[in-house]
């Protein structure tokens, strides 16, 4: 970028209001000010949304930050594809845009829509081919569950650079080498990570969050492509900020510990804690995970990040809950307005915050998870089995399909 190597140390945003669901309550623009301003403390340099981020106001905050946005233009298998040019016209110009992304893990999800395998892989192909003719400036990736396998690379030979999900304890294995003796072109983590949620015990377990985002980063760090011979282009852990409304069984409106174990998946229980993932609470407390990603240095980064090591910052995290329960998009009433507004920067309350008026969300069909489970040990799945698919309830009933990888099954 800009003639220098850039290595992603990055984060998965995707900003829901307590109570809220995504995506009709998902808000960008909301949270975008306290969010920017605590991942740039972590010397953060990347985003990875699970939708378009298509007004300027925000891409303007995060570009202030030096934060690039890998941004999702098609993730939902029923938008019509003449959303796709008006979604890159509007905001390709804008400097903080550092890729566009299509789909997230849809090997698994069939862009969740439960498309046959075949069917998502020639969407992709279609979206892929559509935002070129649009913007022939910004590389065009995809996101995919595990390593995809030749023929899949063959047909999407037009997609510049591959993000990878993996979820496989504290190491990612052989990936890296695999990933070399496949292809060639760029590659980075998509998803990876740890849950903070500790079902054995019925506890917050932070200890080994922090210890999964040191190993799993450093082992992305070693094979970064800043390093002659290195192959990976960064990585994005999921995710910033905890989300309450992605455990099925329970309410947005309380953070929930319902959990699914299929026998493979996070360090150390292999159980997958959906409104647990947050380097920072939702409330914006940093854990132990945000100042152990803080403290990992960037690759061939010339300047010092702003890690803050021993600074009033690590040793008081009062300044980014402060942040996150002041912006606008914490409160039900003054959603969907920049800035901060209970108070705002000046002291003064919006008169939003003292609205108790409840609006219902609007009804809009959803994506399901934005995290995906491996199958248990031992686990049949035929390839090209097509997936059952409850669209209204954001679940699968029988599992993901597979090709070519490894399958998984829930959500």
């Amino acid at each position: 970028v800009d003639g220098k190597p850039l290595h992603l140390k990055g984060v998965c945003w995707n900003p829901v209001r307590k109570g809220g669901i995504h995506p009709q309550d998902t808000d960008y623009l909301g949270f975008a000010a306290a969010d920017a301003e605590i991942m740039s403390r972590a010397g953060i340099n990347a985003i990875r949304t699970y939708a378009v981020i298509d007004d300027p106001q925000v891409l303007d905050i995060f570009w202030e930050k030096k934060i690039h946005v890998l941004n999702t233009v098609y993730i939902w298998g029923k938008d019509p594809l003449d959303l796709v040019a008006q979604r890159v016209n509007a905001v390709k110009n804008h400097p903080a845009v550092l890729m566009w992304v299509v789909g997230n893990e849809w090997n698994y999800n069939g862009l969740y829509v439960g498309l046959p395998y075949p069917v998502a892989l020639q969407r992709v192909r279609e979206v892929v081919s559509l935002i070129k003719e649009h913007d022939r400036t910004h590389p065009v990736s995809t996101v995919y569950g595990e390593l995809p396998s030749a023929d899949t690379l063959a047909q999407l030979h037009e997609v510049d650079a591959w993000g990878i999900n993996k979820y496989s304890g504290l190491s990612f294995g052989n990936l890296f080498n695999q990933w070399g003796q496949i292809s060639k072109a760029p590659m980075f983590l998509g998803e990876y990570g740890a849950d903070a949620w500790a079902p054995r015990r019925s506890t917050l377990d932070e200890v080994d969050q922090a210890e999964a985002t040191k190993v799993l980063t450093e082992e992305i760090v070693k094979a970064s492509s800043v390093h002659p011979g290195g192959v990976c282009i960064g990585g994005i852990i999921f995710e910033f900020a905890d989300e309450w409304w992605k455990d099925g069984s329970g309410s947005p409106d309380v953070h929930d510990v319902g959990g699914i174990s299929p026998g493979g998946g996070p360090y150390p229980d292999q159980t997958f804690n959906e409104e647990w993932w947050g380097l920072v609470e939702y409330d914006g407390k940093p854990r132990k995970s945000f100042w152990t990603y803080a403290h990992i240095q960037i690759p061939g980064c010339e300047v010092a990040q702003a890690a803050l090591r021993g600074s009033a910052w690590e040793t008081d995290p009062i300044w980014a809950k402060k942040l996150r329960t002041q912006v606008c998009g914490a409160h039900f009433n003054c959603r969907r307005k920049l800035g901060y507004c209970c108070p705002k920067e000046d002291g003064v309350f919006d008169a939003c915050c003292e609205s108790t008026a409840i609006v219902p969300p609007t009804e809009e069909p959803h994506p399901a998870s934005t995290t995906w489970l491996p199958p248990p040990p031992g686990t049949h799945v035929t390839p090209c089995e097509e997936t059952v698919y409850r669209d209204e309830s954001g679940e699968f009933v029988n599992g993901h399909f597979q090709v070519g990888t490894l399958g998984c099954l829930g959500v």
